[in-house]
């Protein structure tokens, strides 16, 4: 007997790879994004910016919407995959300038970098939603793309805390 499409569930073989990369693209900016919250007290005084501490989270914000709406656009010129590799890349510069950062300029510098790699990293992944899964499956796929911040949320901070602890901030 086959299976009807409606059958078929979003870790069947023709949806694993698409459904693994889901998961970890959206748990990846996930855990940046709670995790940073933990240490942004430490992160501005460490590096004698209090006054600018606001900017850590509205510069990731603000560059967050700005890459949400420019990826859209690309997605329609070069595809989704070329996008993708390019939001990527853009959230890793970001991490890394911001992990770097020896002034509180240039941790808001690799933040813009990081909200502009993560909005267009959840564009991406809202558009392979819209054509790699049938209808039937999307509410499934969505309720999956919303449980990849549970993770993030439980273990990032604590995370974060360890790493600026024992490591650096």
């Amino acid at each position: 007997m086959e299976k009807d499409d409606k059958d078929f569930g979003i870790f069947d073989a023709r949806y694993r790879a698409l459904t693994i990369g889901i998961i970890l693209a959206v748990t990846t900016v996930a855990f940046e994004g709670l995790a940073i919250t933990t240490i942004a007290p430490s992160l501005a005084q460490k590096l004698n910016g209090l006054h600018l501490y606001g900017w850590i989270f509205s510069a990731f914000l603000l560059a967050q919407i700005i890459g949400t709406m420019i990826i859209g656009h690309q997605i329609n010129k070069r595809g989704v995959f070329a996008s993708f590799i390019v939001s990527i890349l853009l959230f890793v510069i970001g991490i890394v300038i911001a992990a770097t950062s020896v002034n509180m300029y240039m941790l808001i510098a690799g933040r813009l970098l990081q909200g502009f790699g993560a909005g267009a990293i959840i564009t991406c992944v809202y558009y392979s939603i819209t054509l790699g899964y049938p209808d039937q499956l999307r509410p499934k796929i969505l309720a999956m793309f919303s449980s990849a911040y549970v993770l993030p949320a439980l273990i990032g901070p604590y995370i974060a805390g360890l790493i600026a602890e024992f490591l650096s901030w």
